[in-house]
């Protein structure tokens, strides 16, 4: 799981490096992005999103997801690592 988290926080930074260092130093998004509308924050030094979720009877992995960007390599290789373990299950 460590291994799997410092790849998620690598494509992270390499995505959103301005909002990954704001949350690491407790300032504010820049007003120019893209998660500023979201309610986001660090979590073993992965941004995660939370939300109305964070009062819900749920684990915190359900309440507050990891936001992964969508065109990074690394998530294109979890979400292919999620279909082959389910053997090709879903859309």
């Amino acid at each position: 799981m460590v291994a799997e988290q410092r790849l998620i926080t690598y494509a992270q930074r390499e995505a959103f490096p301005e909002e990954h260092e704001a949350l690491a130093k407790n300032k504010d998004i820049p007003g120019r992005s893209k998660l500023r509308s979201l309610n986001i924050g660090l979590r073993y030094g992965m941004i995660v999103v939370g939300g109305r979720l964070d009062n819900a009877n749920l684990s915190q992995d359900q309440r507050q997801p990891i936001n992964l960007p969508y065109n990074h390599r690394i998530t294109q290789l979890i979400f292919l690592d999620y279909h082959m373990k389910l053997l090709h299950c879903g859309p």
